[in-house]
């Protein structure tokens, strides 16, 4: 006897059919299975099979029917896509797994890319979907495994799951939803071109036959850039990291973060960088130049930047105020016996890897001081979590105070000059600070002026 009562054919290659079962002590139950022909020529495979609808039968019940029928149509016609592309038709193959597919082996090829090059070999991964001549490695990687990971959240908002049923209007909805989470335009315009390369990858393996022309949101520099830090926050935050680091009740551990919190602070206000969060970008030692001085000469250093949001190298000029925090750093480094470590924001304490945080080594990279900033932040009073993004203070806020002290105590600099000292370009400039640009044109203005005549 089948296991599927009530059979009947509702198209060619389509049965519906109930299927019952029974818990101890209760009434049979009946669902609606439906029944998919699928050959797959490409394997030579009957992939035939019969699929719950998961509809509760209900004997007689005509609209009851009518219900499962549709259903077993409208999964013929998802499986009739699919067959030949996937080895089962009938799994549903998700944006989700498509995408941790691809990271996965992007991971591997510059795994390998980097391994040839360490034995002296030229590398052979190219980008797939990039330019030519460019090839994977471990730092192109980072890119790929951030953005998975944030759009693993994503994927739950589409209205289907199966990446064969994902349209570009689906994917169109990236934009709003990335507006919930804060980023600015480049990061999300970053993050839409991933998502093409994942569809690339899907298309190479037939799942699906369009690559997505996805919105990219507007540039807006002004509206969309972090408010600058005022002179008067900065001083509060000056005083604020300065006594903390000076409290004699601190451990030694607690004292070398706080003082290098203090460091971190003055450096980045000092020099208009982007705050480092990954290693590749971190401040280095080797980076660090005092340039040779002849008596009576000012002294002049600079921090070389290489790996800024993959712009041209750059040297940022490190304003006198920030002097004796590299010095306070190296002395830091030479009482712990650590010499001078690569980073210029390095540990002086390891610490065992446990559940809730990461283990490091002596020496090891400081990623960043968000935890720090925002406590700071909490304890000034100054946290403005609950209004617009650009009134908010982030790290990324001191860029910004360094850009408004060039304008305001260095009236005679030439607008590009400080784009170039802070590896921006004099557009970006003026569309941030466009009230400050005008007002310093102004001054230059009138500073070559006659007025006697």
């Amino acid at each position: 006897m089948s296991r599927y009562t009530n059979q009947k054919e509702v198209d060619k290659g389509i049965k519906l059919g109930v299927k019952w079962s029974q818990k101890k002590d209760a009434e049979p139950v009946g669902t609606w299975y439906c029944y998919v022909y699928a050959y797959d020529p490409s394997q030579q495979k009957d992939l035939s099979d019969w699929r719950s609808t998961r509809i509760k039968y209900e004997d007689g019940r005509k609209a009851n029917e009518r219900k499962a029928r549709r259903f077993a149509i409208a999964l013929a016609e998802e499986i009739g896509e699919k067959i030949g592309k996937t080895e089962n038709p009938f799994k549903k193959i998700t944006a989700a797994e498509v995408a941790q597919e691809w990271t996965d082996l992007v991971v591997r090829l510059a795994r390998e890319n980097d391994e040839r090059v360490a034995e002296g070999l030229d590398p052979k991964h190219e980008v797939y979907g990039g330019k030519d001549g460019k090839f994977w490695n471990a730092e192109k990687i980072e890119l790929v495994v951030r953005s998975n990971e944030r759009l693993k959240e994503f994927w739950k908002t589409l209205p289907h799951q199966d990446i064969t049923l994902i349209t570009e209007e689906h994917l169109n909805t990236l934009r709003d939803w990335a507006k919930k989470h804060d980023w600015s335009p480049s990061h999300v315009k970053k993050i839409i071109t991933q998502i093409r390369k994942i569809w690339l990858y899907a298309r190479s393996k037939e799942l699906v036959d369009y690559i997505p022309s996805i919105k990219a949101p507007a540039e807006h520099a002004k509206r969309n850039s972090r408010r600058p830090l005022k002179q008067e926050e900065f001083e509060l935050m000056f005083e604020y990291s300065r006594k903390r680091y000076q409290n004699p009740k601190l451990s030694t551990r607690m004292r070398d973060s706080l003082l290098q919190f203090h460091c971190w602070l003055i450096i980045c206000t000092h020099t208009g960088i982007r705050p480092p969060s990954h290693e590749k970008n971190a401040m280095r030692w080797k980076d660090y130049k005092k340039l040779p001085k002849k008596k009576g000469e000012q002294d002049i250093r600079l921090l070389r930047r290489e790996n800024e949001k993959e712009l041209e190298p750059y040297d940022a000029l490190i304003l006198p105020g920030a002097f004796k925090a590299f010095e306070m750093l190296e002395k830091l480094y030479k009482d712990r016996g650590m010499g001078k470590p690569e980073f210029i924001f390095a540990h002086t304490h390891p610490r065992k890897e446990g559940k809730a945080s990461a283990g490091f080594e002596r020496g090891d990279c400081v990623l960043g001081y968000r935890k720090q900033w925002e406590t700071m932040l909490i304890k000034l009073g100054l946290e403005t979590k609950e209004r617009a993004p650009s009134l908010r203070l982030a790290p990324y806020s001191m860029r910004g105070y360094f850009h408004t002290k060039m304008f305001d105590d260095y009236p005679e600099l030439r607008l590009e000059t400080i784009a170039d000292m802070t590896g921006t370009s004099p557009k970006m400039l003026r569309q941030s600070y466009l009230d400050l640009a005008t007002e310093k044109t102004a001054k230059q203005m009138v500073s070559s002026i006659n007025w006697n005549r």
